[in-house]
């Protein structure tokens, strides 16, 4: 399917997140959102979903004008913000979950920006020194992800965003995911954990 002209577009954030994680992926305001996509139809590309993009390759048609829409990470900003407008438009996507997610557990990348966002507010003088330790979260190991993240924390005396976090809905749960099954939507998982899969 390489180069077959096909595309596969991904939003981590569509509209506001939280106004505790600023630090990791860009959010996308939900008129940019909406703008990206009306490009593509009047472009004259067709949205479909993994399932029926390998359907038609496998029957050898032209697929260069077919997109596969994709939101990462299961947050609720993008099944709030985007559910009603691929309805109207008949869209599909894929929402990729993580494991630990669905019953609002923080993932380690979440808490890391909540860290990054309170020390910057907090303490700012710890800001540069944090940072590089993030970085050498590119070089954890799978089963490092969870420990790591709060030894980290600790280290720098971040409070626990698992309270913040019970406060606030910052992931789909089974309900949200239920009503997009039901909208035609696709779900993918990237793991339990979401390390980084290139290691």
């Amino acid at each position: 399917m390489i180069n077959s002209g096909f595309k596969v577009i991904y939003y981590h954030t569509v509209g506001k997140r939280s106004d505790y994680l600023d630090f990791f992926f860009p959010e996308v305001p939900i008129h940019s959102f909406i703008n990206h996509i009306n490009k593509l139809i009047k472009k004259k590309y067709y949205f479909v979903s993994f399932e029926e993009l390998y359907e038609e390759y496998q029957k050898k048609n032209d697929i260069s004008k077919f997109v596969v829409l994709t939101f990462d990470d299961g947050y609720f900003s993008n099944f709030q913000n985007v559910k009603s407008f691929l309805k109207q438009k008949k869209i599909p996507a894929t929402f990729f979950l993580t494991g630990t997610t669905i019953t609002n557990n923080p993932m380690w990348r979440d808490k890391l920006s909540f860290s990054l966002n309170y020390i910057k507010k907090n303490n700012p003088q710890d800001l540069f020194s944090f940072q590089q330790e993030v970085k050498k979260s590119l070089d954890w190991k799978y089963h490092e992800f969870l420990t790591k993240t709060d030894d980290l924390l600790k280290v720098f005396n971040i409070p626990d965003p698992s309270k913040l976090f019970s406060k606030e809905r910052l992931y789909m749960n089974e309900e949200d995911i239920h009503e997009l099954l039901k909208d035609g939507h696709s779900l993918g998982l990237h793991s339990m954990y979401h390390p980084y899969f290139k290691n």
